[in-house]
C-alpha cells in the first residue's frame, strides 16, 4: 500500500457516519489516495457490550469505518446514520484479544482503545461505553469495561484534580470478525494502514516493527516493536516482555573477550591503572 498525503483531520474518536458510495461502502478521499485495503463481515462493540452490531467493517488507509448491515435501523447504529468512522490518529491502542474465559469477552477480537466519549446514540447491551484514562499507562481500563461504584468515580475525579485534569476519555472498542479465521489478515492490515497516520506529535522512526506479529498490541498510528496481549495491556507489561527487552538490551553490549582483553593489555599495558598510582609515580 502507498502512503497517502495526510491532511489535518478535524473529527476524532468514534464518528456516525452516513456516506455511501455506489456499492454502499465508504466513500474515500481519493484526492488524499484513501483507499479501502480490506473490507470483511464484523460486528461493532462499544465498550461492554457484547451483543453489538452486525456489519462490515473497511479499513482504509485513513481510517476504520464500519457500516451496519441493515442500515440506520440496526441495533446499535446510533445518530441515524448506520455506520462509524474512526481515525486511525484517535487509535491509542489496538490488540488481537483471544482471551474468551469467564469473565472476560466471549469471542476472539481486535481489541482497541479509542480517543474520547462513546458516540452519541449508540445503543448497545452492554455496561460502560467510556473510562478515564489513568496515569499509569493503563487508561484506566477495565478487562470487561465495566462501571465502577461510586466510591471509584470519588476516587477517579480526585486523581483528575491531582494531575491537573490532564486525563483522556477513553472508549473501548472490539472489532469481531465474522469469520474467526480471518482475524490475523484483519489486524495486519489494520496495524499497516495505522502505521501511515502517524500521530502529529510522533518523531520521525520512533515506531518499529511491521505490525505483522501474531497476538500483538500496537500503540496509535502504527504498531510497536514488542507486542503483547490485551490482558498485559492492561496491567502493563509481562514478564516475558520485560525478558525480551533485557535481551535486546543485552545485545547492544558488546564485552570484549578474555583474548581480546589480554590483547588490549599487551598493546597497552597502563591501559587499566588507576589515576593515583600514576599520581604517585
Amino acid at each position: 500500500l502507498e502512503q497517502p498525503t495526510r491532511k489535518t483531520m478535524t473529527a476524532s474518536g468514534i464518528q456516525a457516519y452516513a456516506e455511501r458510495d455506489a456499492s454502499g461502502g465508504p466513500v474515500c478521499d481519493v484526492a488524499d489516495g484513501e483507499v479501502v485495503a480490506l473490507a470483511l463481515p464484523v460486528s461493532f462493540h462499544v465498550g461492554g457490550d457484547v451483543t453489538g452490531a452486525a456489519g462490515t467493517l473497511h479499513i482504509t488507509t485513513r481510517r476504520l469505518v464500519w457500516i451496519a448491515a441493515h442500515g440506520a435501523g440496526d441495533a446499535g447504529a446510533g445518530a441515524g446514520a448506520g455506520g462509524f468512522s474512526v481515525p486511525f490518529q484517535s487509535l491509542t491502542m489496538h490488540a488481537i484479544s483471544r482471551d474468551t474465559s469467564e469473565g472476560g469477552f466471549p469471542r476472539e477480537c481486535i481489541y482497541t482503545q479509542v480517543e474520547g466519549p462513546a458516540p452519541e446514540g449508540y445503543v448497545g447491551g452492554g455496561a460502560a461505553a467510556a473510562v478515564a484514562g489513568g496515569a499509569d499507562g493503563t487508561n484506566g481500563v477495565s478487562g470487561g469495561g465495566e462501571q465502577g461504584d461510586e466510591d471509584g468515580d470519588d476516587e477517579e475525579e480526585e486523581e483528575e484534580e491531582d494531575f491537573g485534569g490532564d486525563f483522556d476519555e477513553m472508549t473501548e472498542l472490539r472489532l469481531v470478525p465474522d469469520n474467526p479465521a480471518q482475524l490475523e489478515a484483519m489486524f495486519k492490515t489494520l496495524c499497516e494502514c495505522a502505521a501511515m497516520n502517524p500521530d502529529d506529535g510522533d518523531e520521525d522512526g520512533e515506531d518499529g516493527g511491521d505490525g505483522a506479529g501474531g497476538d500483538g498490541v500496537g500503540g496509535g498510528g502504527g504498531a510497536g516493536e514488542f507486542y503483547f496481549n490485551e490482558e498485559e495491556v492492561l496491567s502493563g507489561a509481562g514478564a516475558e516482555a520485560r525478558a525480551a527487552m533485557l535481551d535486546h538490551y543485552d545485545s547492544l553490549l558488546q564485552m570484549p573477550t578474555a583474548g581480546e582483553l589480554d590483547e588490549l593489555i599487551q598493546n597497552d599495558p597502563g591501559r587499566f591503572e588507576d589515576d593515583d598510582e600514576e599520581d604517585e609515580e
